[in-house]
Parts: structure tokens; sequence; C-alpha cells
């Protein structure tokens, strides 16, 4: 609270088809600092930061789960 923040996620996507979309979306969150694309599971990790932690769960809620082609996000919040 009050503290910028540094999350990781780990996000699954539904099907393959969808991957082009996704970076497309990814790239219009400008909270997102970093995304590499992986091979096998899960399939991006993805870099995030954000003002502080209220910030990052409007984020979180209002873009991230809702990104195209998301089945699963998992995520972490750095602390040190």
């Amino acid at each position: 609270m009050g503290r910028a923040g540094d999350e990781e996620h780990r996000a699954t996507l539904s099907r393959p088809d969808v991957v082009t979309e996704f970076d497309a979306a990814l790239a219009e969150v400008p909270e997102i600092i970093e995304a590499q694309r992986l091979f096998g599971e899960p399939d991006y990790l993805i870099r995030v930061v954000s003002a502080d932690l209220e910030s990052y769960q409007r984020l979180y809620e209002s873009v991230l789960i809702h990104l195209p082609g998301v089945r699963g996000l998992n995520s972490t919040i750095v602390i040190k």
C-alpha cells in the first residue's frame, strides 16, 4: 500500500490460435514491462509493475484476467 510493485505472472492460453491476439493485447497494457513466450506450460511469463497493491488489484481484475484466450493466470508478487 503506497509501495510500487513488481509482479510475475504465468499465463496459460486456452488454445494455440489465440497467440497473435494475445500478443497484441499485451502490447496495449503499459504496466506490462516484459512478456516471454515459453515452450510447454505455462505459455507465457509476464512481468508487470504497478504503483501499489490497490492499482495491481484493479489491473488484475479489469485487464489481466480478461486478456484474450487466457485459460489460467498464476501470479507472484515480488517482495524483495
